[in-house]
């Protein structure tokens, strides 16, 4: 017999790349039927539901927490306290981010 000293590692690779495609098309077989099986329930679990509303719900009011200062209604009060006191402008700031601190905290107490 002659010595063919190619022939082991192209089996080699050529058993790695059936191997590959082999275990490759069971992980996307066990992806669609999941997906499948997902599709055709055609009902929302009730506490994935339940998990979404909370969510948005905190999230909204960590956007309004957050971005308070977009709001329209803020804009035109510190605009109004601005014109009524001239001089008093930095008291009027000071006493408004106080009293959003307050809200902030009054918003993460309702969490503990």
């Amino acid at each position: 017999l002659g010595r063919r000293p190619y022939l082991g590692p192209l089996l080699f690779i050529t058993f790695e790349v059936v191997c590959y495609f082999v275990f490759l098309n069971m992980f996307l077989a066990i992806l669609n039927k999941s997906y499948s099986d997902v599709l055709d329930k055609g009902v929302d679990d009730p506490m994935a539901v339940e998990f979404r509303a909370t969510m948005s719900r905190y999230l909204g009011r960590v956007r309004d927490v957050v971005f308070f200062w977009r709001r329209n209604d803020d804009l035109d009060r510190f605009k109004e306290e601005e014109d009524g006191e001239e001089e008093g402008g930095e008291d009027a700031m000071e006493r408004a981010m106080q009293e959003k601190a307050g809200e902030v905290d009054a918003f993460f107490d309702a969490f503990d």
